[in-house]
């Protein structure tokens, strides 16, 4: 809407590991999708156990290319598998590692050195890439999270939550007592909503 103010890009670092491309440390930028929101990056095990849902948010062409708009929600998390408890629903996944092969250039590499010489430099090897999922579509998230399994099994997610609005009394400063807390241990919540 014309009244909704725009928030501040997110600038995360990802670490894809020693078989990233690039290796190492990346910074990468994520606009807030939501209003009011946090954006952090988990790692987690396969398999995930997580469902998720692809929701179109239109399209459109720019310059005659085509392009969707597309958010992936998370709808649930399964019992024993390693997004249970860690991934909420309604959460944004906004990037996933990846596996893919690709060319890499050796130490030393030279783009004039090739060029002269009319041959490929590199080899092909498995690396890990990071996936942003705006205009994705399921099977392209399904297909990245999948690709671990060629890989070292561990996913990194980047994920967008929407901050919960504070209670009454935490919005008043009260703080509550510790002859006030509760006699029994709370039960951990559900990773299902009894579909499963």
């Amino acid at each position: 809407s014309a009244g909704a103010q725009r928030r501040p890009v997110v600038r995360l670092d990802v670490d894809l590991g020693p078989s990233g491309e690039p290796k190492g440390v990346s910074t990468i930028n994520f606009s807030p999708l939501l209003p009011d929101s946090d954006i952090f990056v988990m790692q987690l095990g396969l398999p995930l156990g997580m469902l998720i849902e692809v929701v179109e948010d239109g399209g459109g062409s720019i310059a005659g290319n085509w392009f969707r708009n597309t958010r992936v929600v998370v709808q649930d998390a399964l019992p024993g598998y390693s997004a249970c408890r860690s991934v909420q629903k309604g959460d944004l996944l906004r990037a996933v590692s990846a596996y893919r092969t690709v060319v890499v250039a050796p130490q030393g590499f030279s783009a004039w050195r090739q060029l002269t010489s009319y041959t490929p430099v590199g080899e092909v090897q498995l690396r890990r890439l990071i996936f942003k999922t705006e205009g994705a579509s399921y099977d392209d998230v399904r297909d990245a999270i999948k690709s671990h399994n060629e890989g070292d099994r561990i996913a990194t997610l980047v994920i967008e939550r929407a901050r919960k609005p504070p209670t009454p009394e935490q919005a008043e400063g009260k703080a509550a007592r510790a002859d006030d807390e509760p006699k029994h241990p709370p039960q951990a919540p559900s990773c299902s909503n009894g579909g499963f």
